[in-house]
């Protein structure tokens, strides 16, 4: 379960990740949706997991399909295309057409299929700051704790159903076991007043073999209103932070809005 906002009123809501039965026990099926949409106190349930072999299941239940397709969309950012090249020539096996040396220095071309997106200055007067974790776990009275739930109950007062991005909830998402990282960050975007006007936070993906490194963006929110140059600057900083990981592509998962 995890809290969510609707116009300032807050709701707690559940989201089913994966459901993974035995294939001789596939009639427990029943039952664990069944437990899960019975939680208490849980105003709504959502399944991320659903698809064509297990809707029967879920109509079963009376869900219904989302009708935002937004959230069914993938985004990809590359960071290095030199490092895709060398893994996908490497996951080919076409690694024989070219010396070792020769792939491992693809790697170190990140324009090798065409010039890097260069827009990296956000609107005048916003400015990016790095949010460590243990300056949302200070005191309540805290600058950075103060400034951040004040922003955070501006987004909960926001039309529809948002999640809650207050400090305690971010500090909880950011240990939580569920989502394995190598490293993490998070941002915060700030006006000349010191202000908050949204976050961005990403995480890097254990690498796999045969496959680019990835990192993921886990999160990004800024208040209404806010210009398309300030999305920019966030996911500007992102999008360096994931070069400097080692991480070749950027994803969003889920994309909204």
């Amino acid at each position: 379960p995890g809290a969510f906002t609707v116009e300032g009123a807050a709701v707690w809501g559940a989201t089913c990740k994966s459901v993974l039965v035995d294939e001789g026990h596939r009639s427990g099926s029943t039952s664990l949706i069944r437990a899960f949409t019975a939680q208490p106190a849980v105003s709504f349930v959502y399944s991320a997991t659903a698809n064509a072999n297990s809707a029967p299941l879920y109509k079963a239940f009376k869900f219904s399909p989302c009708p935002d397709v937004r959230g069914n969309q993938r985004l990809r950012w590359i960071t290095s295309r030199g490092a895709v090249a060398k893994a996908l020539l490497e996951r080919a096996r076409l690694g024989w057409l070219l010396p070792r040396i020769a792939i491992a220095r693809l790697s170190q071309l990140p324009g090798l299929f065409g010039s890097a997106d260069r827009r990296g200055r956000g609107p005048s007067g916003l400015h990016v700051d790095p949010v460590e974790v243990a300056d949302l776990l200070g005191e309540r009275s805290g600058p950075c704790r103060e400034a951040w739930n004040r922003w955070s109950a501006q987004m909960a007062a926001a039309p529809g159903l948002g999640a809650d991005r207050s400090a305690e909830t971010m500090v909880w998402r950011l240990s939580d076991p569920d989502w394995p990282a190598d490293a993490q960050a998070l941002w915060a975007l700030r006006d000349t007043d010191g202000n908050m006007q949204g976050l961005c936070m990403v995480r890097r993906l254990p690498c796999q073999r045969g496959q680019p490194c990835k990192a993921e963006l886990m999160d990004l929110a800024l208040l209404p209103g806010s210009t398309v140059e300030a999305t920019a600057l966030l996911l500007n900083v992102a999008r360096r932070w994931a070069s400097s990981q080692g991480a070749a592509v950027l994803d969003a998962k889920r994309w909204t809005g």
